[in-house]
C-alpha cells in the first residue's frame, strides 16, 4: 500500500510542477503583454494588439508616422527580458480640408493615388500639403466617395472644414440645419461602424446669414451697414390669422419699399420666412405674401427673391416672422 502511495506521488509531482510552471509563465506573460500595451497606448496607437511568447513580442495597430513606429520598437526592445520580433504597425492616413474666407487649403498623409481623387474637382485649392505613401491605411471607402463629399461641402458658400483622422471625423464651419444633416449622413455612409462623426457646425437659418458671405450686391461701406441696420429692425410679424400681418409690421412695409427703391440700382434683396409650429409651407406662404405686398407698393420684381429660411436654436426671435436681407 505504501509502495502505491509513493508511486502515485512520484507520478503526480511532475504533473503538478508542470501546471505550476505554466501558471507562472502565463502570469508573467500577462504582465509583459500589459507592459507592451502600455507602450503602444502611450504613443497613441489605434487598435493596439500585443502578444508575448516567452521572450518574443509581436505588435500591431495603426500609428501616425514611421517615426512613431520606430520609437515604439526601441521602447519595446528596452523592456527587460523582451525582444520585438514582429511589428505589424501600419501608418494611419489622415487629411484635412479647410475653406476660410474663400481660400481653400488641404493637408494630410494618404495612400498612393488618393490626392487626385480627393481634390479632382477642387481647382480652388490654393495650398495643398497632402503627401502620399504606399503603406498608408485610410479609414473609409474609396477616395472617390470622399471626393464627392468634398464637392458637396465646397459647392455651398461659407467657411467649412472636414478632418478625417483614424476613428474620428470632424465636420465644421457654417451650415444650415438641412445642409449639416445631409453632410453628416454622407460621412456616415462612407465610414465603417465605430468611427466617431463629430458635428462642429455653426448653424444659420440660410446661406445668406453666414458671417463669411460676400454679398452679391454692389453696396459697400457705410451704405451697406445702414441698409442692414434698417432691415435688422424690420422683422415682419403675423397675427393669428396665419398670413395676416400685424398692424405694426404693415406700417414697416412702406419703410422697406423706400429702402429698396433707393438702392435698386446697386442691391438685390432676399425675402425669407421663418417656420413655426405650422411648418415650412406656411413660412414660404408668408414670404410670398410679403413679396406680393412689396411689389404692389412699387418695389421692382428684378431685385426681389423669395427663399425659405430654417430655424436654429439661436433664432427664436425670427420664429414665424419674415425677414428681408441684402442679397
Amino acid at each position: 500500500m505504501k509502495f502505491l502511495i509513493i508511486l502515485a506521488t512520484l507520478l503526480l509531482v511532475p504533473i503538478v510542477m508542470k501546471f505550476q510552471r505554466q501558471a507562472v509563465e502565463q502570469d508573467a506573460s500577462g504582465r509583459q503583454t500589459g507592459l507592451v500595451l502600455e507602450v503602444l497606448e502611450r504613443h497613441g496607437v489605434i487598435e493596439p494588439e500585443a502578444a508575448v511568447d516567452f521572450l518574443d513580442v509581436s505588435i500591431s495597430g495603426f500609428v501616425e508616422s514611421e517615426e512613431v513606429s520606430e520609437n515604439i520598437a526601441q521602447e519595446v526592445n528596452a523592456l527587460r527580458g523582451l525582444r520585438l520580433v514582429e511589428s505589424h504597425l501600419r501608418i494611419q492616413g489622415w487629411f484635412e480640408v479647410v475653406r476660410e474666407k474663400e481660400q481653400v487649403s488641404a493637408k494630410g498623409l494618404v495612400p498612393l493615388s488618393w490626392t487626385q481623387e480627393l481634390l479632382k474637382e477642387q481647382s480652388q485649392v490654393e495650398q495643398s500639403e497632402v503627401r502620399e505613401k504606399e503603406s498608408t491605411i485610410m479609414t473609409g471607402t474609396h477616395p472617390a466617395a470622399w471626393g464627392l463629399l468634398l464637392d458637396d461641402l465646397l459647392a455651398q458658400p461659407g467657411d467649412r472644414s472636414l478632418s478625417q483622422r483614424g476613428t474620428k471625423c470632424i465636420l465644421g464651419g457654417e451650415a444650415t440645419p438641412r445642409l449639416a444633416s445631409e453632410w453628416i449622413a454622407q460621412v456616415k455612409e462612407i465610414l465603417p461602424k465605430g468611427v466617431t462623426v463629430q458635428n462642429e457646425f455653426s448653424l444659420y437659418p440660410s446661406t445668406y446669414h453666414f458671417p463669411s458671405r460676400e454679398i452679391e450686391s454692389d453696396l459697400g461701406g457705410e451704405s451697406l451697414r445702414s441698409v442692414r441696420r434698417t432691415l435688422a429692425d424690420s422683422l415682419l410679424a403675423f397675427s393669428a390669422e396665419k398670413t395676416v400681418l400685424t398692424s405694426k409690421s404693415e406700417a414697416l412695409l412702406d419703410e422697406i419699399v423706400a429702402l429698396i427703391l433707393e438702392n435698386q440700382e446697386s442691391a438685390h434683396f432676399v425675402i425669407g420666412g421663418y417656420p413655426d409650429e405650422s411648418g415650412s409651407a406656411l413660412a414660404r406662404q408668408r414670404a410670398e405674401t410679403i413679396h406680393q405686398k412689396l411689389l404692389a407698393k412699387g418695389a421692382p420684381a428684378r431685385v426681389l427673391t423669395v427663399e425659405p429660411f430654417e430655424m436654429t436654436e439661436d433664432d427664436s426671435k425670427g420664429y414665424g416672422h419674415v425677414e428681408v436681407l441684402v442679397r
